[in-house]
């Protein structure tokens, strides 16, 4: 019986395997370093990530808010009949 993932098989018939499950682990924990920092960063400083020189006014990162369907406002809308 052959177990695909013995290390000695891996080493010899899937070379690539090892190299990339090293760099996706890296890259992995490289763009959750970057997230935690941006994320501090913009607690400190709202403006941090946006692109200057591209546009005259300063655009915001914060998330817009949202109008849900009850707060939407349903004056012009009647409930439908059923039947």
């Amino acid at each position: 019986m052959i177990n695909a993932f013995h290390p000695d098989y891996v080493k010899t018939y899937m070379p690539e395997f090892l190299t990339d499950l090293r760099t996706e682990s890296r890259q992995t924990k490289a763009g959750q370093t970057l997230s935690a920092y941006v994320e501090t960063t913009r607690k400190q400083k709202p403006m941090h990530g946006t692109l200057s020189g591209i546009s005259k006014k300063q655009v915001s990162t914060k998330p817009l808010e949202f109008m849900y369907f009850s707060r939407a406002g349903t004056k012009n809308t009647t409930a439908k009949k059923k039947g």
